[in-house]
């Protein structure tokens, strides 16, 4: 199955390849908690994908969107894909193979991105 089939099995989402190896997921009406979910069960997914007797791993990163933003549409996606990016060099710097919401990172003053999710 791929990314779009899978994530794309729940009403709503939109999965798209970013670049490389690297996928944005739009989960609609999914608060930051809800989305550490879904990331989850994707990377849980993958781990148990085999390909050519490999093990394959996934580092998600995470942001959130609060529909209380000023923000204009481009600004606020840019938001949130730099702080989905923050999100996954941490996963990637903690031990790989894990999901960080970009709110749950301790030294940064994590604030919603405006309300949504972008999973990267």
């Amino acid at each position: 199955m791929t990314c779009a089939g899978f994530a794309g099995s729940i009403q709503n989402d939109f999965p798209v390849r970013w670049g490389g190896e690297e996928f944005i997921v739009l989960l609609h009406g999914t608060d930051a908690d809800q989305s550490l979910l879904v990331a989850k069960r994707i990377r849980e997914y993958i781990a148990e994908v085999n390909v050519i007797d490999k093990k394959i791993s996934a580092s998600v990163g995470l942001s959130t969107y609060s529909p209380s933003t000023t923000e204009r549409p481009m600004q606020l996606m840019d938001q949130l894909i730099a702080a989905a990016d923050k999100a996954l060099y941490v996963a990637k710097t903690s031990g790989r193979d894990r999901e960080v919401h970009y709110m749950h990172i301790p030294a940064v003053d994590a604030q919603p991105c405006g309300a949504g999710d972008a999973a990267r």
